[in-house]
């Protein structure tokens, strides 16, 4: 309900007026993502609508998969990739712990420009339905649950979807865009047919995850929100000429 409206957010906080107050918060709190390059081109995407139900506008920071699909094409964007958060329990009954795991496209790390302390990240290539079961883990969860050992790679995790082979240590300090203490990172595409089942690539109502694109050199951020605003116009009009989901997008 409502029509969607991207709306295209920055990392990097603006002091202006507020310098003042500002000045009393500690500085890691106005620093952008550690190991993230270039992080003044790294934006988040949200979508602004209004919803007819309940008459008032919302801020959505979730996207279905179509839609971030439709975004892939957006000329404003160097690339764009997406990343879902969830609360799980690693290990099994007895000597399970309670982590913080993260879905991410194949592209996430490339498009962050961050590098892996130990081995790799997954790829694209990877990051498919049916594809291999890899992880890559934080580097304070190696150094709490591993101690920092040199043969962790190889290692699996098990969170009740099978075993995960642990193919990379992410640098220390690195959270990805969403600041949160993330213990490891599975593809998504992997991870969502495994746990969602199907429908979660088609149903455009089916917000589920967040994403993050860099912009191109020069585009402005008034641009790259008016091009991401008529992708996803275009993509519900789309539906409704199909008959889907009612008569207003």
């Amino acid at each position: 309900p409502g029509l969607s409206l991207g709306i295209i957010l920055t990392f990097a906080l603006g002091i202006g007026a507020n310098s003042i107050m500002y000045g009393t918060v500690d500085p890691f709190l106005l620093s952008p993502p550690a190991h993230i390059a270039d992080a003044g081109a790294v934006k988040r995407l949200y979508v602004d609508y209004y919803s007819e139900a309940g008459g008032r506008r919302i801020v959505n920071s979730t996207y279905s998969y179509p839609e971030y699909r439709e975004q892939q094409s957006a000329r404003s964007f160097a690339g764009i990739a997406g990343f879902a958060t969830n609360n799980v329990v690693i290990g099994r009954a007895g000597d399970g712990e309670e982590g913080l795991s993260q879905w991410a496209t194949g592209n996430f790390f490339d498009l962050l420009g961050v590098q892996a302390v130990r081995g790799r990240f997954f790829t694209s290539a990877e990051d498919r339905i049916g594809g291999e079961q890899v992880a890559v883990i934080s580097y304070s969860y190696w150094r709490r649950k591993y101690g920092s050992a040199e043969g962790v790679l190889g290692r699996t995790l098990d969170f009740g979807y099978g075993t995960f082979t642990i193919i990379g240590v992410a640098p220390r300090g690195f959270t990805g865009p969403s600041l949160s203490p993330v213990d490891f990172w599975i593809p998504m595409h992997v991870a969502a047919s495994l746990i969602q089942g199907g429908g979660w690539a088609n149903q455009r109502n089916w917000s589920w995850f967040e994403t993050v694109a860099r912009m191109e050199p020069g585009v402005s951020g008034a641009a790259a929100t008016a091009e991401a605003t008529a992708l996803n116009a275009n993509g519900w009009q789309d539906e409704i000429a199909k008959g889907n989901y009612g008569k207003d997008p």
